[in-house]
C-alpha cells in the first residue's frame, strides 16, 4: 500500500527484499487401505474416511485389534512337542501396520473399508482408494488386503492406484505381487502374471516388490483356533486326548460349550441384524440409520401438523409415531428369531421369568443363549419400552392410556409368534394399532375431536418419541453388552484352562510365535520412511534391511533376479527382497515399473521429483494474480533457486557447482511470449540433475607389468 504523507512528521516504511521460501513437503506419508476390527472416533464412524495416526497405539484406539489368526495345521511328535505350525490370516492390514512401524514408519493415514465380518471386496477397496484421492497429504499408496482378491480384480485395483498417482502427481504406489498366503504360487509365475495384467499406464508412479515376507510377529492364539487342527504323528488329535486329568478334561469341556454358545450368539445376532436391515430399512446401511430415518419421518409429520393445526390431520403423525415402536419390536424379534431357529424349547424358556438383567451368565445351568434371549426380551418387554415410556410419555399425566397400548404390545411380544423357533413370521401386522382414546388421535370411525385436543396429543407423542429413542439405544447397548459379556466369560474359561494345563500353555506359546507370511508393501513403506528421514528422499530405498522379518517365501538367486530386475519387453521391473548371510533380509532393487526409461527408472528419482514439484507448487500459489512483471519473476526465480540450492547441498542434485545441478528460467523472451502474458500465463522452466543410484558397481581388474 502506498505511503500517504500529509501530516508533518517522521514515517517508516519496510521494504521486502528477500523472496519467500519453499517449505519441503513430507515424502513418506502412506495411506493404508483395508479392513479393521472397528472404525470409530468419539462416537463418529470412520468408515471410508482417511484418518491420520502416528503409532500402533493410535491404530488400536481408533480401529481395534488384530483379527483372529487362522491355524491351518499344528504337527506334534510322540512327546507332544511341536514340529511344525502353519498359520494364515484373511485380513492383513493390522499385521502390515505392525511391520510398517517396526521398519521406521510413523505418520500415516488409515482408510477402513469394512470390518472382520465382511468379505474382502474390490468395490469397497476402490471406494477407500477414491477417499484417499481427496486428501492432499498422503504420498504413498499401500493396499495389503488387496492380495486376497481374485487376480483380475486385484490388478484392476492396482491400475486404479497407479492412475490416481499419475493424475495427482504427488504420490507413489507400492504394489504387491499376487502370491497366495503360504507361497503356493511360484514367484516366476506371479511376476509373469503381474506384468501381463497390470497394464502400461502411469508405470513411472509405482514400484512392485516381492516375494512375500516370513514374519515372526507374535499373535494371540486361543483354544478355539487350535480345535480341529492338531495332529500327532500325522493323525488328528483332540485337546482332551493330550491329558488324563479329569479336572482338566472338565475345563476343556466347559470351555468348548462356552465357545459354541458364543459363536452361536454372534452368528445369530449378526444374521438377525442383516435380515432386519434387508426387510425393514430400505437403503439404510445400519440399524441406527434406519431408526433415524423413521424418527425423521415422525419429526417431519409433526412439523407439518404444527404448521397449521386447524387444517392438517393428525393421522400421519400417529402413523409415524407407531412406526417408531414397530421398528424396535421387529428389530428385537429378528435377532431372537435367529437364536430360536435350532432350539425347540426356545419359546418356553423366553416366556419364563427373565430374571435380573444385570445378573452374570450361568453357562453351567443351561446355555448363554437362554440368558441372552431372556435378557433381550426383558429389555423390551419389561425394563424397556413398557416401563420407561409408559410412565413418562404423557405430558398431561395420562399414563393409563399409554399403558394400555404398551400392554397390548406386550401381549404380542409374549405370544407364540414372538418366540417360536425361527419362523420369521412376526411382522408389524402382529402388533396392535393405536385406538381412539383421550391420548391418541381419532381413528377412521371415531368421533371428531377439536383442534386443542389434537395439539395436546401431538405434544404427548413428541415427548413419547424422545423416550422411545432412549429405548432404542438401550436395546442396541443390551445386544453389545451381552456379546461382550459372553466373550469375556469365554476368555475367563480359556485363561483358567491354560493356567492349569502346562502342555497347552507351551503349545499356545509355540504356535503364537510361528512364522506367518505377509505381502511386503507395508514393510517397504516403513523402509521408505526410514531412508527419507536419515538420508533424504533422493537416496534410493534399497540395500536396506527389514526388521521383524525372518525370511522370504521364496529365495531368489543372483542369476534369477536378472530377469526380474530388467524386463526387456515392457520395462516392468520387480524389486526383489533377498536374504544375505551376515546382513539379514535386504531390499535389493530400486526400480519403478518404468524400468526401461532413462528418466524415471529409479524410485528415488521419481519420488524426489514428486517432492520438488509439490513443494514448489504450494509455495508458488502465493503469486497467483500477482502482477505478471519482472518484479514477480525475480521473486519466483529466487524462491525456487534457493530451494534447489539447499537440495544440491544435501546431495540430491549432481554437479560440481549449482549451475551444473539445476536451472530456473522465467521471463519474457525466455519462457513466455507477449501472448502468453496477455493470456495470464506465468511460465517457469525448471531443470534438475537428480542423483541416480549406483545400481551396478563394476570393478575392472587387470595385470600390471612389473616395473621395478
Amino acid at each position: 500500500m502506498a505511503l500517504v504523507v500529509k501530516t508533518p512528521g517522521v514515517y517508516t516504511e519496510e521494504i521486502s527484499l528477500f523472496p519467500p521460501s519453499v517449505a519441503q513437503v513430507e515424502t513418506a506419508v502412506p495411506a493404508f487401505i483395508g479392513y479393521t476390527q472397528s472404525a470409530e472416533k468419539r462416537g463418529e464412524s470412520l468408515r471410508d474416511k482417511p484418518e491420520l495416526i502416528r503409532s500402533l497405539a493410535d491404530f488400536q484406539e481408533l480401529f481395534g485389534a488384530a483379527p483372529d489368526v487362522n491355524v491351518n495345521r499344528v504337527e506334534m511328535d510322540a512327546n507332544n512337542s511341536i514340529t511344525s505350525a502353519s498359520l494364515s490370516s484373511t485380513f492383513l492390514l493390522y499385521d502390515s501396520m505392525r511391520l510398517f512401524f517396526a521398519n521406521g514408519g510413523s505418520k500415516c493415514y488409515i482408510v477402513s473399508v469394512g470390518d472382520y465380518n465382511d468379505t474382502i471386496n474390490k468395490d469397497r477397496l476402490s471406494a477407500g482408494l477414491a477417499a484417499v484421492a481427496r486428501e492432499d497429504e498422503p504420498t504413498l499408496l499401500v493396499m495389503p488386503d488387496a492380495v486376497q482378491l481374485k487376480d483380475d480384480k486385484f490388478y484392476t485395483l492396482q491400475q486404479q492406484a497407479l492412475k490416481q498417482s499419475g493424475d495427482l502427481k504427488d504420490r507413489f504406489a507400492i504394489l504387491d505381487l499376487l502370491q497366495e498366503n503360504g507361497g503356493s504360487m511360484d514367484l516366476r509365475d506371479s511376476i509373469a502374471d503381474f506384468r501381463n495384467k497390470v497394464g502400461m499406464q502411469n508405470l513411472k508412479y509405482g514400484a512392485a516388490y516381492g516375494p512375500w515376507l516370513k514374519t515372526n510377529l507374535s499373535k494371540t492364539v486361543k483354544v478355539r483356533q487350535l480345535t480341529g487342527h492338531l495332529f500327532k504323528l500325522g493323525n488328528p488329535v483332540s485337546l482332551g486326548n493330550l491329558t488324563e486329568d479329569e479336572d482338566t478334561q472338565q475345563a476343556i469341556s466347559r470351555l468348548s460349550r462356552a465357545s459354541a454358545d458364543t459363536d452361536r450368539l454372534f452368528d445369530d445376532a449378526t444374521a438377525g441384524l442383516k435380515k432386519f436391515l434387508a426387510d425393514n430399512t430400505a437403503d439404510a446401511e445400519s440399524v441406527d440409520a434406519g431408526y433415524q430415518a423413521k424418527y425423521n419421518d415422525f419429526r417431519n409429520a409433526l412439523a407439518t401438523f404444527n404448521a397449521d393445526t386447524a387444517a392438517n390431520p393428525i393421522g400421519p403423525v400417529q402413523d409415524a409415531y407407531q412406526a417408531l415402536f414397530d421398528y424396535i419390536y421387529i428389530l428385537v424379534n429378528a435377532i431372537l428369531d435367529e437364536v430360536a431357529k435350532a432350539d425347540t424349547d426356545f419359546s418356553q424358556r423366553v416366556a419364563a421369568d427373565p430374571g435380573d438383567p444385570d445378573a452374570p451368565f450361568d453357562p453351567d445351568g443351561t446355555t448363554f443363549l437362554t440368558d441372552y434371549a431372556q435378557r433381550l426380551n426383558n429389555y423390551t418387554r419389561g425394563a424397556g419400552i413398557f416401563i420407561a415410556t409408559g410412565e413418562d410419555a404423557d405430558a398431561d399425566g395420562n399414563v393409563d392410556e399409554h399403558e394400555d397400548y404398551f400392554a397390548a404390545h406386550s401381549a404380542g411380544m409374549t405370544a407364540a409368534a414372538w418366540t417360536q423357533g425361527g419362523d420369521n413370521a412376526f411382522t408389524t401386522g402382529d402388533l396392535p394399532a393405536f385406538e381412539l382414546t383421550s391420548i391418541y388421535p381419532e381413528g377412521a370411525a371415531g368421533p371428531a375431536v377439536d383442534e386443542e385436543a389434537n395439539k395436546k396429543r401431538a405434544k404427548n407423542m413428541e415427548s413419547g418419541a424422545r423416550l422411545v429413542s432412549k429405548v432404542f439405544k438401550s436395546v442396541d447397548e443390551a445386544v453389545a453388552g451381552i456379546k461382550a459379556e459372553a466373550r469375556a466369560l469365554e476368555n475367563s474359561y480359556h485363561e483358567t484352562l491354560v493356567d492349569g494345563f502346562p502342555l497347552l500353555r507351551n503349545l499356545i506359546s509355540r504356535v503364537s510365535n510361528a512364522v506367518t507370511e505377509l505381502p511386503p508393501s507395508a514393510a517397504i513403506a516403513g523402509a521408505y520412511a526410514t531412508v527419507d528421514a536419515n538420508r533424504g528422499v533422493h537416496k534410493a530405498p534399497a540395500n536396506v534391511s527389514l526388521s521383524s522379518v525372518k525370511g522370504v517365501s521364496e529365495v531368489v538367486t543372483h542369476a534369477e533376479q536378472a530377469d526380474y530386475n530388467v524386463d526387456t519387453v515392457a520395462g516392468k521391473s520387480v524389486n526383489i527382497i533377498r536374504p544375505f548371510i551376515g546382513k539379514g533380509i535386504l531390499v535389493w532393487g530400486a526400480r519403478t515399473l518404468d524400468g526401461n526409461s532413462n528418466e524415471w527408472r529409479y524410485v528415488n528419482v521419481r519420488r524426489f521429483f514428486n517432492m520438488v514439484e509439490e513443494s514448489v507448487k504450494k509455495a508458488s500459489s502465493r503469486f497467483v494474480f500477482e502482477p505478471n512483471d519482472k518484479n514477480t519473476w525475480v521473486k519466483v526465480r529466487g524462491m525456487i533457486e534457493n530451494f534447489l540450492l539447499i537440495q544440491w547441498r544435501n546431495g540430491a542434485l549432481a554437479g560440481a557447482v549449482p549451475d551444473d545441478a539445476f536451472f530456473v528460467n522465467v521471463g519474457l523472451g525466455q519462457t513466455m511470449t507477449a501472448q502468453d502474458i496477455n493470456e495470464g500465463k506465468l511460465i517457469v522452466e525448471i531443470g534438475m540433475a537428480a542423483v541416480r543410484p549406483a545400481e551396478f558397481i563394476i570393478l575392472r581388474f587387470s595385470h600390471k607389468m612389473q616395473v621395478s
